[in-house]
């Protein structure tokens, strides 16, 4: 797996977390 793409894919969910959040 593409290191960038984990990466990407990690701060995407991370981010869409936070907005679920709030």
């Amino acid at each position: 797996m593409d290191t960038v793409l984990f990466y990407t894919t990690k701060r995407k969910l991370a981010q869409a977390n936070f907005l679920n959040r709030t």
